[in-house]
């Protein structure tokens, strides 16, 4: 019997629905984002959990298309703290902080005066 190699995979499994376990399977054309997306254009109400490195995805997706149908979206960001390095980082007024770069104040730019 040959020693199993850790880089074959058999396609051929008997997997899941797309649409309760998205995986991204190239042989398949399966992807996540497929999903996603469909999910987001046909609900009003979404929350996505993700890490921080994925906030340059989050920027594509709300960023390049319009989803007349959502009204409510909810984005938690978390990150996974690397406790081997201990990191010192600025602090920062409370004012400083709720500046934006163009030197308005989130209340002002909320239309919340």
């Amino acid at each position: 019997m040959s020693k199993p190699n850790l880089f074959d995979f058999n396609y051929t499994l008997d997997l899941p629905d797309q649409a309760k376990f998205p995986l991204n399977l190239r042989e398949q054309a399966r992807t996540v984002s497929d999903i996603l997306l469909n999910d987001i254009q046909n609900t009003e109400d979404y929350i996505i959990l993700t890490g921080f490195t994925s906030l340059s995805n989050l920027i594509d997706v709300f960023g390049t298309k319009d989803y007349p149908q959502l009204q409510t979206l909810r984005i938690v960001i978390g990150f996974d703290p690397d406790e081997r390095v201990g990191k010192r980082l600025p602090h920062y007024s409370l004012p400083t902080e709720n500046e934006l770069p163009r030197g308005r104040a989130v209340e002002v730019s909320s239309g919340r005066e």
